[in-house]
This record gives C-alpha cells, sequence and structure tokens, in this order.
C-alpha cells in the first residue's frame, strides 16, 4: 500500500472526505510499495465511482509533504489528483538495494492539482533523472533546486 493515503472515498465506505489542511513532516518512508506497481510515499487522490466526474475546483487543499526522507528503490514519492495548494519540498530521496530496482512510474504524478510548489528535493543515489509527470490539466506549477529531477 501506500505510506499515507488521503483519499476521499466517494465509492465504497464513504469513511473520509476532503482534507483542508495537512502536514506530512519529518517522517522517514523505507520502501514503501515493495510487491510492486505504483504504490507512492503520498498518494491524494478522491476515490470515485466510475460514474462520477470531477467537478470544478480541485477535492482536497493544503497538502504539505515537507523535510521527509524516503528510502527508496523506485523513487516514487508523491502521486496526487485534483489537489490546490500541493508542497513537495526539503525531501530527500535516497536509493535502497533492498529489493530490485524498478522506474516504471513517475516519481511526482500531479493530476487535475493547481498551485502546486517542487523546490528544494535531493536525490543520491539513484542512476538517473526522476520524472516528475504534469498532466494538461495541473496548472501554476513551480519547480525549482531539484536538480536531479526532469518533467515528461
Amino acid at each position: 500500500m501506500h505510506g499515507i493515503l488521503i483519499e476521499g472515498d466517494n465509492n465504497k465506505w464513504y469513511e473520509s472526505g476532503a482534507v483542508g489542511d495537512v502536514t506530512i513532516r519529518h517522517n522517514v518512508f523505507h520502501n514503501v510499495g515493495f510487491e510492486g506497481g505504483a504504490k507512492y510515499p503520498l498518494l491524494a487522490a478522491p476515490l470515485l465511482t466510475s460514474s462520477q466526474r470531477m467537478g470544478e475546483g480541485q477535492y482536497h487543499r493544503n497538502i504539505r509533504f515537507v523535510d521527509n526522507t524516503i528510502e527508496s528503490f523506485n523513487g516514487l514519492i508523491v502521486q496526487a489528483k485534483s489537489v490546490s495548494g500541493l508542497v513537495i519540498e526539503n525531501n530527500e530521496v535516497k536509493f535502497s538495494a533492498d529489493y530490485p530496482a524498478g522506474d516504471s512510474f513517475p516519481a511526482i504524478d500531479l493530476n487535475y492539482c493547481d498551485d502546486v510548489s517542487i523546490r528544494g528535493n535531493q536525490v543520491d543515489g539513484f542512476g538517473r533523472k526522476l520524472d516528475v509527470k504534469v498532466s494538461a490539466d495541473t496548472t501554476n506549477v513551480i519547480m525549482e533546486a531539484n536538480p536531479r529531477f526532469q518533467t515528461e
């Protein structure tokens, strides 16, 4: 599973809604998603039924993922959908050789997000740059001082 799941369940259990202000700081995420697939230290996305569609405006707001250490064999960091005010800053991503290296998913995957700051994140031990995927409906993304990241 994901390290932290911020969902908003509109599909099965209906036990949570949107978040308005969350900070995830000073954590260590160790080999999240070792069973394979796109399992991120942070996934923030509403869970919708097949008939539901995104409305106007983003579902979640003001999520800060800052000053964390991610020990990772795959380089995954954050996947976000329908978030306004997403901050991914000053995290350190360290390569872990505990599992076979994987690289088929973007390190940061943004869909229908607005007002995103990706700054000062450091990568150590990966033999490649980490990909940042920004969908066409994602707006106002600032990327600064992330020397080992590249946009897809």
